[in-house]
């Protein structure tokens, strides 16, 4: 018998933080793209996304707003997402990644970070936005990865 996973991401805590200031990121269900075996549904303040399988890409992945094809996080800090694991006998773990640039153009650059929680439990993921315009070294010395923060294609769960 397979055990469901229940995670939701309150969307209310779905924020993008300036040093100074915190926003919420607002999201409109058409956003919300359910992968592989996980659903993913809003439900008032949250989005729940439930995993049936945990297999491999599953998960959910926000969309830029209708009409634009890029999110733009270039005035901010963090991402931070509080994510509680509904189950009350299983443990769960999540990865949050986001991307900018083309893998054919070999421009793709990726940041992640991921949080394990037991039956239960409820913690923030937090994410410090690598922006390229702080982190971009010259050409051939060594430096922390980067991305443009400018035009993220995706925020995703798995």
């Amino acid at each position: 018998m397979k055990i469901p996973y229940i995670l939701p991401l309150v969307a209310s805590a779905l924020i993008i933080s300036s040093s100074v200031n915190a926003e919420p990121l607002s999201i409109s269900p058409s956003q919300i793209q359910s992968r592989r075996s996980a659903e993913a549904i809003q439900e008032k303040d949250s989005i729940i996304l439930k995993f049936n399988d945990p297999e491999w890409s599953a998960g959910m992945q926000l969309n830029p707003a209708a009409g634009a094809e890029y999110w733009n996080l270039t005035g901010w800090k963090i991402l931070a997402v509080d994510v509680e694991n509904l189950s009350a006998n299983t443990q769960m773990r999540l990865v949050m990644h986001i991307s900018s640039g083309l893998k054919e153009a070999k421009t793709f650059r990726e940041a992640k970070t991921g949080i394990a929680l037991n039956p239960l439990e409820k913690r923030t993921m937090r994410l410090l936005l690598p922006h390229e315009y702080v982190y971009k070294v010259p050409e051939g010395a060594k430096g922390i990865k980067y991305l443009d923060t400018s035009k993220v294609k995706a925020i995703e769960f798995e």
